[in-house]
């Protein structure tokens, strides 16, 4: 091989050479002249990547919902409306949110997870609804939230999601009232539809399913413990109407 074309070779050799020798230690080494290497100590082995923390199934429920930031808000307004979050109504679910979802599922009698199920939400929902309703009148129309009917339509939008339990031929039912005057009462093999309003400073349950309509007397003006006051005679009330036997169904 010519010597012009050898020589790029060997200047390349000697440059691997010498990186590979940089990263070697001297460990004996006599005037000027290092007689033996060793390679490096090796370093610290890395750490492990952090595991992400686990997902509860609560959690996972309610990311399934898909909320967006106006239905965040809408949460944040309901809670409010229940005097358990004074944070600000931006959407942004931190821990002051959690702290007050928390805090209305034990006043709801629910498992205290932190996040909401599909029923919690359409429940917050209605109630930062009703809110809005009772304080949208105008100073110059204050008729727009106390015309006939307001409180009615904002005891409804209160009970939405709220839950009773009563017993019915030796069968334990648990019902969840729902939005439209519909009630579901169900057991362990199927279901009961019922329906119910709040109209005229009562509260009734009715339907084909009911064998006569049960009714409770509600105050005439709202009270300070509103909430409480309609779940009591909802829960009340549930002891004091009868199912009747539709084939099929019961």
């Amino acid at each position: 091989m010519p010597m012009r074309k050898a020589l790029p070779i060997l200047a390349a050799i000697c440059l691997a050479f010498s990186a590979a020798e940089a990263q070697r230690v001297c460990v004996e080494e006599l005037a000027g002249t290092c007689l033996k290497y060793a390679d490096p100590a090796p370093g610290p082995a890395p750490a492990p990547p952090a595991e992400p923390a686990p997902v509860s199934d609560a959690e996972r429920a309610e990311r399934a919902l898909g909320l967006g930031l106006a239905e965040r808000r809408r949460v944040q307004q309901g809670l409010r409306a229940d005097g358990l979050y004074d944070g600000s109504i931006d959407g942004l679910v931190g821990p002051g949110t959690r702290r007050a979802i928390r805090a209305w599922q034990r006043r709801a009698g629910e498992a205290e997870t932190g996040f909401l199920t599909a029923g919690q939400f359409r429940a917050l929902s209605e109630r930062a609804a009703a809110a809005a309703l009772a304080n949208s009148g105008s100073p110059g129309s204050p008729a727009a939230a106390s015309g006939p009917g307001a409180l009615d339509r904002e005891r409804t939008a209160v009970l939405i999601g709220e839950s009773c339990y009563f017993t019915a031929f030796g069968t334990p039912f648990d019902m969840k009232f729902e939005a439209g005057g519909k009630a579901t009462a169900s057991y362990i093999e199927g279901y009961a539809n019922v329906e119910w309003r709040v109209e005229a400073e009562q509260l009734c349950l009715f339907g084909p399913m009911v064998r006569r309509e049960a009714c409770a007397a509600l105050p005439p003006e709202r009270v300070a413990n509103e909430r409480a006051m309609l779940t009591e005679r909802a829960r009340k009330l549930c002891f004091e109407f009868e199912l009747r036997r539709v084939p099929g169904q019961l």
